[in-house]
């Protein structure tokens, strides 16, 4: 067999196209196309193994089709689709990755399969979103992997990508202000945000995180109104979904339920979210912004542990891009090196200024408790010419 991959990618077109000379009307169709099949799989594998990404998606998709359409095997089909999505990722080709991936969801092919699902459509995200830098289109990502979970009645995981979907739709709404363009579309995007963040703020579990990264989203835009939104971020976000059921009116449905729920729960969350850590970090970014403090700004930047790696460096992007915005040029980039070298430098002015003739003397430790036994002292009645011999008791004190 050979194994060239144009080699099989011919043999395997020929294969579904019936091409099996005179006598091929003759033959099992269905035979043949799981001949073409194989032969498909084996090209896409070896396109593979050359790193030849692009070649491998296209063979892994036609795969997928045959798997569908011709054989009727949706499982084998989701999985060809999904080692297209692999493969395209590899290349860095976004487009045909997405259209994959629109083609894993088809109800045919997914049938439940959400962690085919998830594996797949974050493959497609981090191509969005750790290379491309285009965070709405991972944000729709994380958005589609969260409706599959909940359609299977997986809220844990549901949570989880809506979180993630929150958090790049945030800092793409980010980019948008800070660049200064297209305000309409950066506004679509606030409310996203709102709404997402207002509903995962209403679950018990990590709710001031929520409400923080609510509160950071309103320092973004560098008005003195919004820095008041930060310190309790409930109630805006409240008022922003009752608006946006307003003005769906009827159609509202699911933004109306979520909209009064908001409402409800408003003062309480504010309540709670001002009294934690974070409502006082927020409170504090929020007031040297308007106190126009850099300084301080950076400092408290820099000590925000965050809940974890991803959380910490949501935190420092949106940070640095509300920075960047109020302190144009890279103000904020010298001013945490300044911080970060600030330690070193006092260090080292303490130790220039420091006289070393006023030394203080060396600290007199006292002497070792022991005693050798050359040196023993015996008592004035046992020593005698000999202090060396052993205390030998005279024979008559034996009697």
């Amino acid at each position: 067999m050979p194994r060239d991959p144009h080699t099989l990618l011919k043999q395997a077109e020929k294969k579904l196209s019936g091409g099996d000379g005179f006598w091929g009307f003759l033959s099992d169709k269905s035979g043949s196309d799981s001949d073409g099949a194989d032969l498909l799989e084996k090209a896409a594998n070896a396109f593979m193994a050359e790193n030849s990404f692009v070649e491998a998606g296209k063979a892994f998709e036609k795969l997928a089709a045959v798997y569908r359409d011709k054989l009727e095997l949706d499982s084998s089909a989701a999985g060809a689709a999904g080692s297209a999505i692999e493969a395209y990722v590899k290349a860095g080709d976004a487009a045909a990755a997405a259209r994959c991936f629109e083609l894993l969801r088809s109800p045919a092919l997914k049938k439940g399969q959400s962690n085919r699902v998830d594996r797949y459509g974050r493959l497609l995200a981090g191509l969005y979103e750790k290379t491309l830098g285009d965070m709405k289109s991972a944000s729709l990502c994380y958005d589609a992997i969260a409706e599959e979970y909940e359609s299977n009645h997986n809220p844990h995981n549901a949570r989880k990508n809506r979180i993630q979907a929150a958090a790049t739709r945030a800092i793409y709404f980010a980019q948008l202000v800070t660049a200064g363009t297209n305000p309409h579309e950066s506004a679509k995007d606030l409310k996203y945000v709102e709404r997402t963040l207002m509903k995962l703020a209403q679950d018990s579990y990590n709710t001031n995180e929520m409400l923080f990264r609510l509160g950071v989203v309103y320092l973004i835009t560098g008005d003195s109104n919004d820095y008041d939104k930060a310190a309790a971020p409930a109630a805006p976000a409240a008022a922003s979904v009752a608006a946006q059921a307003t003005a769906a009116g009827s159609a509202a449905g699911t933004l109306a339920e979520e909209a009064n729920a908001a409402l409800d729960a408003q003062t309480r969350l504010d309540y709670g979210f001002t009294r934690s850590r974070e409502g006082a970090l927020v409170r504090d970014l929020a007031a040297a912004l308007k106190a126009d403090n850099l300084p301080q700004f950076v400092k408290l930047v820099m000590q925000y542990p965050g809940t974890n790696e991803e959380s910490k460096a949501w935190n420092e992007t949106m940070l640095m891009l509300a920075g960047g915005y109020k302190w144009k040029g890279n103000a904020v980039k010298a001013e945490i090196e300044r911080q970060k070298r600030q330690p070193f430098e006092d260090s080292q002015n303490e130790g220039q200024q420091q006289s070393w003739g006023n030394q203080p003397p060396p600290q007199q430790y006292s002497q070792p408790q022991y005693q050798s036994r050359e040196h023993a002292q015996y008592p004035p009645e046992k020593q005698g010419a000999n202090d060396l011999e052993p205390d030998v008791p005279d024979a008559n004190e034996w009697a």
